[in-house]
């Protein structure tokens, strides 16, 4: 029961960590909310949305839902760490800025002393 309570909750707060990190924490925690609402009636939706789908998935099931609260916790896990690791690996920050804009910089200076 816990279990699936934390499962159907981590979506929300991957969709917060993921898209919403300079929000104030009211509009975090509404994010939250709403975001776990979206995701339970669309998994909903697509295990029992009609006679057919139904038939393909096995219908609203607590297997079935765990397996899909499952699924979309993993794609959402994945995405945070890359996205956290491919930030940090590719665009170190030095002094809290983005060493992006330097190199942006040094690029834009090399090619007009090149012309």
């Amino acid at each position: 029961m816990i279990i699936e309570l934390l499962l159907s909750l981590l979506p929300g707060l991957f969709i917060v960590l993921i898209f919403f990190k300079k929000e104030d924490f009211l509009t975090k925690c509404l994010i939250f909310i709403l975001s776990n609402i979206m995701i339970m009636t669309l998994l909903g939706l697509v295990l029992g949305f009609n006679e057919l789908t139904y038939k393909i998935t096995g219908g609203l099931t607590k297997k079935n839902l765990i397996r899909g609260y499952f699924f979309v916790n993993l794609v959402l896990l994945m995405v945070y760490f890359m996205k956290s690791n491919l930030r940090k690996q590719f665009f170190p920050s030095v002094n809290g800025r983005s060493t992006l804009r330097k190199n942006k910089k040094r690029n834009s200076s090399k090619k007009r002393s090149t012309n």
